[in-house]
């Protein structure tokens, strides 16, 4: 039996993404660890044990790491709020986060041959248990991660930088050590995520079903929708290609991370290669089916 874990910055789009992944795998969704990006990592964690409470979850979480390997901390809450979920004034949670470290949480669930891991936040997490368990790509049987820009596609041009999307900008030198360590990712890039084709719109919010889950949806994506008129799931979307990959097209080759100050820094390109196999979805084949079934993940 395979298992779940889903590293995070929740974040909207990750709660969105916590919200998908939970009707996708259910029980098989195990642990959920959190780390410093759209905001701090006690945000962070906050807001996956609100997200686990509110819907009574069955997802262990982890806290994770607070800051980049060696950057200054910066965060996304001009984006996505100062509590990070819109600020949508929710409760504290009263549930807790476990004892271990995200970083051990993902070695220990590694250990047994059968972990699914899909990264949604910057790799830091990831990067820090690769340092303490170099074996760590030979135990994970299946590595998604959402990140980078490699204009393959016409959307797919930074969001930080004219080059670096966040969460590689965010800790580059984890991304680094992330693609040179695993010869096999699954790459869900702004190439994919930021095609119109996916984009919710207010329209679009009319027509969900009436349910604590819309009704948490609507919740916290408010403010975000008053500011920008649409909503981009970019988590989501890496969720949905983990799971219906058969509907997407990819090209494979090297992911490198560009580490050089400046403009670049945080870059990502696909390199042609016979040792690794990074595959960059950028495509869909079968038409929009992501949104019909991020509707029906809400009842």
């Amino acid at each position: 039996m395979s298992f779940y874990l889903l590293d995070s910055d929740p974040g909207i789009d990750d709660a969105c993404a916590i919200i998908l992944a939970d009707n996708y795998f259910g029980n098989s969704f195990s642990a959920l660890t959190t780390v410093a990006g759209n905001v701090s990592v006690e945000k962070t964690t906050i807001n996956a044990l609100r997200i686990k409470e509110a819907f009574n979850f069955s997802f262990k979480v982890y806290r994770g790491a607070s800051r980049p390997l060696i950057k200054r901390f910066v965060d996304a809450s001009e984006v996505h709020g100062q509590d990070g979920l819109g600020d949508a004034d929710l409760p504290l949670p009263k549930i807790k986060e476990e004892e271990i470290s995200a970083a051990e949480a993902i070695i220990r669930s590694a250990k047994s041959g059968n972990l699914l891991l899909i990264a949604t936040g910057p790799l830091t997490n990831l990067a820090l248990a690769l340092i303490l368990e170099p074996e760590l790509p030979n135990m994970i049987k299946d590595l998604t991660v959402m990140g980078g820009a490699f204009r393959l596609t016409e959307f797919g041009k930074g969001n930080v930088t004219a080059f670096s999307e966040f969460n590689f900008y965010e800790d580059p030198e984890a991304a680094s050590l992330v693609f040179e360590s695993f010869r096999k990712v699954n790459v869900v890039p702004l190439d994919l995520t930021m095609n119109p084709f996916f984009w919710f719109k207010r329209s679009d919010l009319e027509s969900f079903p009436q349910s604590r889950k819309s009704s948490f949806f609507k919740l916290i994506t408010y403010n975000f929708m008053q500011k920008y008129g649409v909503l981009v799931l970019h988590d989501a979307i890496a969720v949905d290609v983990h799971n219906n990959s058969n509907e997407y097209e990819f090209r494979e080759g090297h992911v490198k991370i560009s580490t050089k100050p400046g403009v670049m820094r945080g870059a990502s390109f696909l390199e042609y290669s016979k040792d690794y196999q990074h595959r960059i979805y950028f495509k869909q084949i079968n038409g929009n089916r992501f949104k019909e079934r991020f509707f029906k993940s809400l009842y």
